[in-house]
């Protein structure tokens, strides 16, 4: 896409890290991610890593808050 190497690099330096709070679970389930991730993880800092790491840490709790409050309305339901 980009033909001069130093754009993208410029691009690359700008660009802040997407935070993904599904993120655990595909790092925990697909390996293929948890490649691409450790390969993006290079390029970055270490205050983003954590926080990426927290974030997914924290998405993984309340979807399983979320999937445990459904599984007690479907049990008081029966």
């Amino acid at each position: 896409m980009l033909t001069h190497p130093h754009v993208g690099n410029f691009i690359k330096a700008r660009s802040r890290p997407r935070i993904n709070f599904l993120a655990g679970w595909q790092y925990l389930f697909q390996p293929e991610y948890r490649k691409l991730t450790h390969h993006r993880w290079r390029d970055e800092g270490k205050v983003w890593i954590t926080i990426q790491i927290l974030g997914s840490i924290l998405g993984m709790g309340l979807s399983g808050m979320f999937a445990a409050f459904a599984v007690m309305a479907v049990w008081t339901l029966i």
